[in-house]
């Protein structure tokens, strides 16, 4: 009786352990495949996973040597920023759209030394300077350190390979 006992309780233990993994089929990020276009370039729309608002339209150029991130709303269509990086210098050129001025932003973005390098604005004059000067450099460094950073982490995370092995 009591080795019954034991047997169906070890049993009912594992049922419950087995319903509670998380499978490939329910993970949130399960339909994001890179898929390979066979001209050295691979891509992939992620409206599920990403860490940003949104979603990600994702183009990895293993010509040009870069990973693009185009920011996408829950429904897969592109909005005007993005991200790309370009593993060779380390950068990552960041286009942040800020609807309250009705104008755009280029930060040049070292992901290596966590820094700003340059910012330009929409018409590509550069304004780091008076970005500086305003005091407005430090927040859009911080801000986009922490999104590079959750930008980094989920493409590996996601795809099973860092951004540099990606391009290459």
């Amino acid at each position: 009786m009591k080795k019954g006992l034991l047997i169906g309780l070890v049993v009912l233990i594992l049922a419950m352990a087995a319903a509670c993994a998380p499978s490939a089929a329910s993970s949130k990020n399960a339909a994001a495949v890179l898929k390979d276009n066979g001209d050295g370039m691979l891509s992939v729309l992620d409206t599920q996973g990403s860490p940003l608002d949104g979603g990600l339209n994702i183009t990895v150029d293993k010509n040009e040597g870069f990973v693009n991130m185009q920011i996408t709303d829950k429904n897969g269509e592109d909005t005007v920023e993005f991200y790309k990086f370009t593993p060779a210098d380390s950068t990552c050129h960041r286009f942040r759209y800020v609807s309250m001025m009705g104008t755009g932003f280029h930060y040049f973005f070292d992901y290596k030394e966590g820094v700003i390098k340059k910012i330009e604005d929409k018409e590509n004059a550069d304004v780091t300077q008076s970005t500086k000067d305003s005091g407005r450099f430090e927040g859009a460094e911080s801000e986009t350190k922490e999104m590079v950073d959750k930008l980094i982490a989920y493409f590996t995370d996601t795809y099973g390979m860092s951004i540099e092995d990606a391009v290459n």
